[in-house]
């Protein structure tokens, strides 16, 4: 492959692209060739094994001999978080892109992205729409978001479909300045760094798909591990609110994992107590139905739940219908 020349070394870096790899022997080689074809070539392109055990590293290793851009950073396993902290803490690029190890990028993201930030030095985190594929490449369903900040907070505030993580480029100097992900955030770390960005400038997205996302069985959200991390969102948009408040961020009072662990429970049991497991899953078994354009199921799903849950539906009615979200009842109870 063709890649891009030595760079001068006295001229600055526009792009660091970051990269997080465990066990991605599966994947990586197509994800790390869907950068190297970028038509924007100028960045650096960081790649933190995460403590692989598979062939990871020496697929990354082969690609960083014949291409300087790939700067391999090894490291002991430790998770996604502190290993893109880690990757970021090498970066020297203005802005950082993220791409995740199973994903396909656009030939155009970079530049496309890069065109719109420098139109508007307000946005501060742009992402984009993406499309899936599966295990063997084949194009699924393609989503498509606002670009406009307004448009995006609302979605963000709301918990609705938001852009990837992996299609996400933001200003350094910001994620510096909010010291990175947080490391208790082991789940939906992405989701707790655009709720502290916003607090620092516009976030942007261009609607066309220019990510291509991989879906298969050993994605954490996929995992046994997705229940947490509703839980750790919802701990992220309830810290959102108390900084929105001028009140003090509950998740930074806390010093060590145990303490956040004692937190999680009690949240999850405030969350449960509130019936946002039911009101999820009562949300999921009406799309289904709905996906499936089967009418009479979906008529004896909201009849089974009128007769035999009432008190489901009008709270599933009360959070959806005039958008609010059980993350914001908690929290003005609490400030109350």
């Amino acid at each position: 492959m063709t890649v891009a020349p030595p760079r001068s070394n006295s001229t600055p870096i526009p792009l660091s692209v970051l990269m997080s790899v465990y066990n991605g022997e599966s994947y990586v080689r197509a994800a790390i060739e869907s950068i190297q074809k970028q038509s924007f070539q100028d960045f650096e392109f960081l790649i933190v094994n995460d403590g692989s055990t598979d062939n990871s590293l020496s697929i990354i290793a082969e690609f960083a001999r014949d291409d300087c851009r790939v700067k391999v950073l090894d490291k002991p396993n430790s998770g996604l978080t502190k290993s893109l902290n880690y990757g970021a803490a090498h970066a020297t690029g203005d802005w950082i892109a993220r791409i995740d190890a199973d994903d396909i990028a656009h030939k155009d993201r970079f530049a496309l992205q890069l065109e719109t930030v420098g139109n508007n030095p307000a946005i501060k985190l742009l992402g984009t729409g993406h499309q899936l594929i599966d295990e063997k490449g084949e194009l699924g369903a393609c989503y498509s978001l606002p670009s406009d900040h307004d448009r995006l907070l609302k979605r963000l505030m709301l918990k609705q479909g938001f852009f990837s993580h992996s299609s996400a480029l933001f200003a350094r100097e910001i994620f510096e300045k909010l010291a990175g992900y947080r490391a208790f955030f082991k789940r939906a770390q992405d989701y707790d760094l655009w709720l502290r960005f916003v607090e620092h400038g516009e976030i942007a997205c261009v609607p066309e798909a220019l990510l291509y996302i991989r879906k298969h069985a050993e994605q954490i959200s996929h995992s046994a591990k997705g229940s947490l991390q509703l839980v750790d969102s919802r701990i992220a948009l309830y810290s959102h609110y108390h900084r929105e408040a001028g009140l003090p961020d509950p998740v930074e009072e806390l010093n060590t994992e145990a303490e956040f662990e004692v937190f999680r429970r009690s949240f999850t049991e405030e969350l449960a107590g509130r019936r946002l497991f039911d009101i999820l899953e009562f949300k999921s078994e009406i799309k289904d139905s709905l996906a499936d354009r089967d009418p009479m199921l979906f008529s004896r799903l909201l009849g089974r739940v009128l007769l035999k849950d009432r008190d489901l539906f009008l709270r599933a009615a009360s959070f959806f219908l005039r958008g609010e979200t059980i993350v914001s009842t908690i929290f003005q109870d609490k400030v109350k």
